[in-house]
């Protein structure tokens, strides 16, 4: 039983990769700045954002069945755009400031994605 459990999450791990692999590197374009690392990130960024999960949690080998389920669910539909959509976001957020007013805020400079990802979370739970 134990051996059929392992196969099951290897082939499940692999299915994610399958899907996830190909969309990252489809957004990687060095000549525009957005090198195969930073393809990477940001889609394991994006992931872990649709997954409501941290980053830290979003590599395939780190999830949970339920999890793996859940990302080739969604990688299944997902775009190379809403990687892209995703980082273009991050990088001015809107939020609602005290009197209901929705606005754009300034734009983040280079923090980082992990930390753009967190300020976009906390200003989303500060506008609710």
């Amino acid at each position: 039983m134990h051996t059929i459990r392992v196969q099951s999450m290897r082939s499940l791990r692999a299915r994610g990769h399958a899907l996830f692999d190909p969309l990252w590197r489809s957004i990687a374009d060095p000549d525009r700045g957005i090198g195969f690392g930073d393809a990477r990130e940001m889609a394991y960024q994006w992931l872990s954002w649709r997954l409501g999960i941290t980053r830290g949690h979003a590599h395939f080998a780190s999830m949970s069945r339920e999890q793996l389920t859940r990302a080739i669910e969604i990688l299944e539909h997902a775009r190379p755009s809403n990687i892209t959509h995703y980082a273009r976001d991050i990088s001015g957020i809107r939020v609602v400031d005290q009197d209901g007013v929705s606005r754009r805020s300034a734009p983040l400079k280079r923090i980082g994605i992990a930390s753009a990802v967190r300020a976009t979370l906390d200003a989303a739970k500060g506008a609710r």
